[in-house]
């Protein structure tokens, strides 16, 4: 028979070792479970999904969206998150999204409060204008223009008056209040009832443009100090002119004669490339007393 001393050494040895199966097991869990996240990809972060088909072109409505979660390891920088739902109720899909499909930044057509077409890192920036400047009141929303500055900079001796091409290929927002949304948009949502808007040359004295923050700094900086002119490019083109001359009085003339040379060397390829007017064949028809050529 065990002495009453010899069952309380039993005792101890047998909480002792249950104690050691409980922190084993506990320990181990915390290992698998550490190691589960390790290759799924870490713990879980909430993002916004779709919850049903969104075509593109269409506004986003509250049964649109819902919360899932996504590995913190494959987490993209421009996934949206929870906090951000309410912001995006009424945003316009650019891009069509399918069901199940995490939202990005990237496919929204996102517009600040007052309707303007600004995607993430772009700014609306307002500058003044005058009929000169502003091209006689031609430039219209959705247009793009180049912008020159002209300073007057402060040499040793003196100073003197520069101009330089400050951006090239800007995108016009709006001409005083009138926005270019019915334009902007796809054909879909309505893009071609609002022309009529600009079917009469109307004045302003503002234009807002399209441009990023350094960009908005540059031409703040420029419009407080100097004059700025808005050069009108024509539909469709696009090409930014690099390593354009700074125009001073004391090379006006120098950059003239390059100009003029330039100038000449492209006037003489489009006179090469226009298409030939092609004769006539087949015998005469007049209709009329006028010639018809078929």
């Amino acid at each position: 028979m065990n002495s009453p001393t010899t069952q309380l050494k039993g005792n101890k040895v047998l909480l002792i070792a249950l104690a050691l199966g409980i922190f084993t097991a506990i320990m181990t869990w915390y290992y698998l479970d550490n190691k589960e996240k390790e290759l799924s990809g870490g713990r879980q972060i909430k993002i916004l999904i779709a919850a049903q088909d969104i075509p593109s072109g269409d506004p986003i409505s509250p049964d649109a969206l819902e919360i899932s979660t996504f590995p913190e390891k494959y987490i993209q920088p421009n996934m949206i998150y929870p906090s951000n739902r309410t912001f995006l109720i009424n945003q316009i899909v650019k891009i069509g999204i399918q069901k199940g499909q995490a939202l990005l930044w990237d496919y929204l057509l996102v517009t600040t409060e007052g309707g303007l077409p600004l995607e993430m890192g772009e700014r609306a920036l307002t500058l003044s204008c005058d009929e000169i400047s502003g091209v006689a009141n031609l430039i219209k929303p959705n247009n793009k223009i180049d912008i020159l500055g002209t300073f007057e900079v402060r040499g040793q001796d003196q100073s003197e008056s520069a101009t330089k091409v400050l951006l090239q290929n800007v995108t016009v927002l709006a001409v005083g209040n009138i926005t270019g949304d019915a334009e902007a948009l796809p054909d879909f949502l309505g893009g071609d009832k609002k022309k009529d808007r600009y079917d009469t040359v109307r004045p302003y004295d503002s234009i807002t443009l399209k441009v990023t923050p350094a960009e908005a700094e540059l031409l703040t900086f420029a419009e407080d100090r100097g004059k700025l002119r808005f050069v009108l490019r024509g539909s469709g083109d696009i090409e930014i002119y690099e390593e354009l001359p700074i125009v001073k009085f004391k090379n006006i003339f120098e950059v003239e004669k390059e100009l003029t040379i330039t100038r000449k060397v492209y006037q003489k390829r489009k006179r090469t490339e226009e298409p030939k007017p092609t004769q006539p064949t087949g015998p005469a028809i007049y209709e009329g007393g006028v010639r018809v050529d078929r």
